[in-house]
C-alpha cells in the first residue's frame, strides 16, 4: 500500500507530492509492460483516505 511519509508534527497532506505519485503509478499502470504490482500501486492510491 502506498502512502505518503507524514510524521506527529506533520498532519497536512502534500497535495503536489500526492498528484505526482498518483500520476507517476496511473501512467505505470497503463504501460504496456505493466506489472501486477504496478495495478496494485495504482488500485492502493485510489481507496487511500486523504486528510
Amino acid at each position: 500500500m502506498a502512502s505518503l511519509p507524514v510524521s506527529a508534527k506533520e498532519s497536512k497532506t502534500d497535495f503536489k507530492e500526492l498528484g505526482q505519485n498518483y500520476f507517476d503509478a496511473m501512467v505505470a499502470s497503463q504501460a504496456p509492460n505493466a506489472t501486477s504490482k504496478d495495478l496494485e500501486k495504482f488500485l492502493a492510491l485510489l481507496t487511500d483516505t486523504v486528510d
